[in-house]
């Protein structure tokens, strides 16, 4: 079955915590800048063709947001900057149209 669970290593303490998504996913991306860590995109819980959910990790608060991707869409790539503190998902693919996407 697919999992929604997040296990974080804390490397300063040296353990292990978890915590979850708002939806259990495969095939999902993440990414990470500054305190936050991304997860999103994918196929949801097995029946759901795809998702256009991201879910938004404080890493100072352990708090959850979450937020909508322009489109729904699996197989995304995400790349993170700390320099600009931004998070881009990038392309991916709609199985529902059957097509390759360059959103960006």
């Amino acid at each position: 079955s697919f999992s929604s669970i997040v296990d974080i290593f804390d490397i300063s303490n040296m353990q292990w915590t978890s915590t979850q998504l708002s939806i259990a996913s495969i095939f999902l991306t993440g990414a990470s800048s500054n305190d936050k860590v991304t997860f999103g995109g994918g196929l949801p819980n097995g029946s759901e063709p795809q998702t256009n959910i991201i879910d938004i990790y404080d890493i100072n608060d352990s708090l959850w947001e979450t937020k909508l991707l322009s489109r729904s869409r699996r197989y995304i790539v995400s790349i993170g900057s700390n320099d600009n503190d931004i998070i881009m998902f990038i392309g991916g693919f709609d199985i529902i149209l059957n097509e390759a996407l360059g959103i960006v």
